[in-house]
């Protein structure tokens, strides 16, 4: 079970010691759900997870996810191939959308892995991740 204030870490983590161009909000609401927001002259994501949760896993692995996807925009960014990411954004499903999907899950591993070391979290943490990402990823299906 991981407790909110791990998910309030893992937001400084990634706006103060990962990536200065990076907004992070984290909302409660009712249901978890998350959106990268491409850079204005910063990108955003939102993470949302559910009023009285005791459990912040799903929210955690949804905003390193995110934190993928913030780093396939930069990279096709300064290839000059931003339309790619848009094109992918947009297309509902298909495996053209699930590998897009899956790849950001496997980015955002590697900063979550980073995070994990850094707050002497359980490793288990990155199976659990990746158990929650084949999920998601069906979705695209």
């Amino acid at each position: 079970m991981i407790k909110k204030t791990t998910l309030d870490q893992a937001k400084a983590f990634l706006c103060w010691d990962r990536f200065t161009d990076l907004t992070v909000q984290l909302v409660e609401t009712t249901d978890s759900v998350s959106y990268f927001y491409p850079p204005s002259s910063r990108s955003m994501i939102i993470v949302t997870y559910r009023k009285g949760a005791s459990d912040f896993s799903r929210p955690l692995f949804r905003l390193f996810h995110e934190t993928g996807h913030h780093l396939q925009f930069e990279t096709l960014q300064k290839s000059g191939r931003e339309t790619e990411f848009w094109e992918i954004v947009d297309t509902p499903t298909g495996l053209p959308k699930m590998a897009f999907e899956k790849n950001s899950w496997t980015i955002g591993k590697t900063v979550l892995e980073q995070f994990i070391r850094r707050h002497g979290l359980r490793n288990s943490l990155l199976r659990e991740s990746d158990e929650y990402a084949k999920l998601c990823i069906q979705t695209y299906r």
